[in-house]
């Protein structure tokens, strides 16, 4: 009976952390997966660290961008512009269910006119499924293409340019990490290019 209870614990981990059932046996090896201990930071899609099994957990979708809102008309600096809001994020799922864990995303303001930027802001963040907060951390941002490092970033260098390149990479590590247990680590990352005339010309994965 108290096997049973142990097995259907583990089975339950294994599906909240992303994990297939094959790779729940392989979760107790102490070499697997350590960042710190077995290689470099796990990124999303790309083989795993340490053991190298490719079905070890689940891989980050490819990004979806999303206006978020239609054009707008605002005065930049005395000067009449357009302005849209697209969402860019990538999502991590199960390997097995594909349910979303979480989410890393930035949202891009900007605003032109005359086929320049008057106005460009990122703002960037991560949402959790119920079961991912509380399996997963996030460690923070550890990449940006506009100067500022804030979540809420006026990438004001960018104005004036006919486009701009906007692009974020975020850390999460599974919350078995603090303890000595097996860590997975993914570093998320995303890139996407505007214009001066209001177009999304380009979109992907670092």
């Amino acid at each position: 009976m108290r096997s049973t209870w142990r097995i259907m614990v583990v089975l339950a981990l294994a599906t909240a952390l992303g994990v297939g059932p094959g790779a729940a046996t392989k979760a107790t090896a102490a070499t697997d997966q350590y960042v710190d201990g077995g290689g470099g930071a796990d990124g999303c899609g790309s083989a795993p660290v340490a053991v190298g099994d490719p079905n070890y957990d689940g891989a980050c979708d490819d990004p979806e961008a999303l206006d978020l809102s239609p054009e707008v008309a605002k005065t930049v600096n005395g000067v009449a512009s357009r302005c849209r809001t697209v969402e860019e994020h990538l999502t991590y799922r199960a390997l097995v269910s594909h349910v979303m864990i979480w989410q890393y995303a930035q949202q891009v303001e900007w605003c032109w006119s005359g086929g320049l930027l008057t106005y460009v802001n990122r703002i960037r963040f991560v949402r959790f499924s119920t079961t991912g907060g509380i399996y997963w951390d996030f460690k923070g941002h550890i990449a940006s293409s506009c100067a500022a490092w804030a979540d809420y970033s006026p990438c004001s260098e960018m104005g004036g340019r006919p486009s701009a390149f906007i692009a974020t990479q975020g850390k999460f590590q599974t919350v078995t990490c603090g303890v000595k247990l097996f860590c997975i680590t993914k570093t998320p990352g995303m890139w996407m290019t505007i214009n001066g005339y209001g177009k999304v010309t380009g979109f992907g994965k670092l």
